[in-house]
């Protein structure tokens, strides 16, 4: 799954990322990440990439008030640098899942990432927190209903 975001302010592009996510389906279990520039480009750079060193499965059923660890990740090096990749970690990251009520029908579920103990070779990274929530039905199906992350230290809700 690929993901690109785009900060603007006043109409003007501040900052922005790119990211491409790689798991495993049914269950879904998150496999890594890559960071870098992947739209129209000829010769792609992964700047960073997070392997996950362990992962915990959603359950396969959910109620209000379940909450546990998701996924935990090294942070490493990519491409376009001067060592081969995968060599340097660049931080850690863990990842969490909570579940509230949201309706009759549905139930909210956020996955809550941090970013720690980021290292001065990961210029590209930086100690940071996303907290995206899903409204899921009763038949499973998952709709994206907010993105709260911290960047540049301003705390920003996209709904």
């Amino acid at each position: 799954m690929d993901d690109t975001r785009t900060l603007q302010v006043d109409g003007v592009a501040t900052g922005g990322s790119e990211s491409r996510q790689y798991f495993l389906l049914n269950p879904y279990v998150p496999v890594g990440s890559e960071y870098g520039g992947f739209t129209n480009c000829f010769i792609c750079l992964v700047f960073e990439f997070a392997q996950v060193t362990s992962s915990f499965p959603l359950p396969s059923s959910l109620a209000a008030g379940d909450s546990g660890p998701f996924a935990n990740m090294t942070y490493y090096n990519g491409e376009g640098g001067r060592d081969p990749p995968g060599t340097i970690v660049f931080g850690y990251g863990t990842t969490n899942y909570s579940v509230t009520a949201d309706t009759a029908t549905t139930k909210r579920v956020c996955l809550a990432l941090g970013i720690t103990n980021v290292t001065s070779a990961g210029a590209n990274l930086a100690d940071s927190a996303e907290t995206d929530c899903y409204t899921v039905d009763v038949g499973g199906t998952a709709l994206l209903v907010s993105v709260t992350m911290i960047w540049n230290k301003e705390t920003l809700t996209f709904q």
